[in-house]
């Protein structure tokens, strides 16, 4: 089992995002439910980066380079981020916002 550079990265990747995920559950940021939920997701790619040949006929039929490869996981990888902590701000402001319509509920 030959591992290359892009899965290196994509299992670094993976360990940053759990990492990450880790942090704002110990701060209470996200339940422990929304916790697992992440967590699976993030343990099922990093099955998938390991090992690749599960999925590879079904990316064989959508891509055809490998520079595009690398390309759309970077971006792929950059949206996912982004998502995750945009994710973790919208819970932290609904907890906000319910805070603040309870006290003027008062």
């Amino acid at each position: 089992m030959n591992i290359h550079l892009i899965q290196i990265t994509l299992l670094g990747f993976t360990l940053f995002m759990v990492y990450i995920l880790y942090l704002h559950w110990k701060r209470q940021d996200i339940t422990s439910l929304m916790f697992g939920m992440w967590l699976m997701t993030w343990l099922a790619f990093a099955g998938v980066v390991v090992f690749p040949w599960v999925l590879r006929e079904q990316v064989n039929n959508l891509f055809g380079s490998e520079v595009v490869d690398v390309v759309i996981v970077v971006a792929f990888m950059i949206l996912t981020y982004v998502t995750v902590e945009n994710n973790f701000k919208m819970k932290k402001f609904e907890e906000k916002m319910e805070k603040l319509v309870r006290k003027l509920a008062e």
